[in-house]
């Protein structure tokens, strides 16, 4: 037992790391107006930056404008790009000879960054990185895709982890709580596992009683991130040390078949429902569950939805190791600024970034309910304003998945490993082939894709991508 004396010195102790936590915070919050007035000292010549981004996060990206130029006296023009395309759009501009957009910055998707390194169209970071160290690097609980070969290419300013939604109503049901425990032998509980969630959504599924499974997405851009997740959750990666492919393993084809199978007990506008479609459809209640980023919660949340404070958020579903359950949270999407390698202003690009990822800039930015940016720093998931946009169920939950995230395929070619999956599983999911051999052909292109890119150079690569990947999954994978 404490004595008074040690009681009294452990209370001053936690006072005072309360103190300097608040400290650090406070400081942290002026660091913008430090990186301000050296701009406004030593760029006074600039008087433009021109930045690329994603239609739909201009209502983030305007108070971090406004700011910077109220402090530098520099404009920010925002000129738009797609929400799906915007790197290939970044990518075909920098290799146009007349070039139509003149650019200084982008807003990428993460998991594009590898592509746009190898084609030298974003700048490596690295250089103004040591030559800024003074001030703070993106300190994000997910900051792995902002670096490609150990070198510095983007600044995350989004947190994409996936997590999963469940409507309430089927949870606490009465009546279908008593018909599950009859056919199951147990009571319904939050699934911690895909079969687990399979099950249940085949068991809510009832058409022509208005019950539908999910909104899982079909489309062929975005099924690929369940099928990733169900892949790992089979213990499995991708690919082997040498990376010989995996996912046409036989557990590879048992998640894709998995996948394809679960299809018929969802609603059946998922086949052709895009993000904004997606989110309205699992909005009006009639569904079990769906997957998601804060943008789900965001309208689910809102004004529009007919299940605000009706949800259960979760992690994601994951596998069983050694008997235990494990979760695969994923990283799978974030938009991440980058400089232009073909920008006449590049150091000043870089200390806009440093600039937009503050702590105080980026809260405001966070705090746009129209925009896509999604808490990523610790002190997002404390701000009040945050707090109501989202839910504190929501933060937690969401919280927990970027501090677990597992890393994207952030390789050179991430594009063609990529573009060859979605297409295989977009096939399978229509029935124009069998999972088996959807996943044999990927197989195949990969090993060609690997050839032609490098074997060696690529091994290498991956084996950093592994040990990226969070401890507790290191363990399931043998990393």
């Amino acid at each position: 037992m404490k004595t008074r004396r040690e009681a009294i010195k452990t209370i001053v102790a936690l006072l005072f790391s309360s103190q300097l936590k608040g400290l650090a915070y406070a400081s942290s919050s002026l660091e913008y107006q430090k990186i301000g007035q050296l701009i406004k000292e030593s760029f006074s010549d600039v008087k433009k930056l021109v930045l690329i981004y994603p239609k739909g996060s201009k209502a983030n990206l305007t108070p971090v404008v406004e700011e910077f130029f109220k402090l530098t006296g520099i404009v920010v023009e925002l000129q738009e790009g797609s929400l799906d395309e915007i790197a290939s759009e970044v990518l075909l501009e920098s290799k146009l000879v007349k070039k139509t957009k003149v650019f200084d910055l982008a807003l990428p998707s993460t998991f594009t960054l590898p592509d746009l390194v190898e084609a030298n169209v974003i700048e490596n970071l690295s250089l103004y990185e040591k030559k800024y160290k003074n001030f703070e690097a993106n300190s994000g609980l997910y900051t792995r895709g902002d670096r490609y070969n150990n070198k510095l290419y983007g600044m995350q300013t989004d947190g994409d982890t996936y997590l999963m939604f469940y409507n309430q109503s089927f949870l606490t049901d009465k009546t279908l709580q008593a018909e599950y425990a009859s056919k199951y032998g147990k009571a319904i509980e939050v699934p911690k596992t895909w079969e687990e969630l399979d099950q249940l959504i085949r068991f809510f599924h009832n058409p022509a009683k208005e019950r539908l499974g999910g909104n899982l997405f079909r489309n062929q851009n975005y099924t690929i991130w369940e099928f990733w997740m169900r892949l790992h959750a089979k213990g499995i990666l991708p690919f082997d040390e040498q990376m010989v492919p995996q996912i046409d393993s036989d557990l590879g084809i048992e998640a894709l078949e998995e996948l394809v199978k679960i299809t018929e007990f969802l609603d059946p506008a998922v086949m052709k429902s895009g993000l904004f479609e997606n989110f309205k459809l699992f909005a009006q209640g009639k569904s079990f569950c769906n997957l998601g980023w804060g943008g789900t919660q965001k309208y689910l949340n809102g004004p529009k939805s007919k299940i605000k404070g009706q949800l259960k958020i979760d992690l994601p579903p994951g596998g069983l190791f050694k008997g235990e359950n494990f979760s695969v949270p994923y990283f799978n999407w974030g938009w991440n600024y980058v400089v232009s390698s073909h920008s006449k202003n590049k150091d000043l690009g870089y200390l806009f970034c440093l600039f937009a990822t503050s702590s105080f800039i980026s809260t405001q930015a966070v705090r746009e309910v129209d925009g896509y940016f999604d808490p990523y720093r610790l002190e997002h998931y404390e701000d009040p304003v945050i707090k109501k946009i989202y839910s504190q169920e929501f933060l937690s939950a969401h919280k927990q998945g970027m501090q677990q995230s597992m890393p994207d395929l952030y390789l050179k070619g991430q594009g063609l490993y990529s573009s060859a999956l979605k297409q295989a599983i977009s096939m399978a999911v229509m029935k124009q082939v069998s999972p088996k051999l959807a996943l044999k052909r990927v197989a195949k292109k990969w090993d060609q894709i690997t050839d032609k890119i490098g074997r060696e150079s690529q091994i290498s690569r991956w084996g950093e991508l592994k040990d990226s990947y969070p401890a507790k999954l290191k363990k399931v994978y043998n990393i």
